[in-house]
């Protein structure tokens, strides 16, 4: 992966991006999106505009979620809400993951 990413130019890779956080949602979208999601919420928008200032000009970013579980539909659907709060202008097209049916 890193060597793809080495090759591709337009692809911006910062490892303070990454936000980490030991809890999740136990499969409660509610919980995902009202519970945990504030707690991780800061973090992630500090992390976004950091990486928003270094750079000369930004249309956007494809925001990739899951739509089970609760921490990636809930607090997936929450950072969505947040990112386009913020950025009201910038294009934020969702990519969303559905889960494989059980024995598929």
């Amino acid at each position: 992966v890193r060597s793809v990413a080495r090759s591709l130019r337009w692809v911006v890779r910062d490892d303070a991006a990454h936000v980490l956080r030991a809890h999740g949602s136990a499969n409660n979208w509610a919980m995902g999106f009202g519970s945990v999601a504030p707690d991780s919420l800061d973090a992630i928008a500090d992390s976004l505009r950091r990486m928003v200032e270094r750079m000369d000009w930004w249309s956007g970013t494809v925001i990739t979620h899951s739509l089970a579980g609760g921490t990636g539909s809930g607090m997936g659907s929450r950072l969505l809400l947040d990112i386009r709060d913020a950025y009201p202008r910038q294009w934020l097209p969702p990519a969303a993951g559905a889960p494989l049916p059980p024995g598929g």
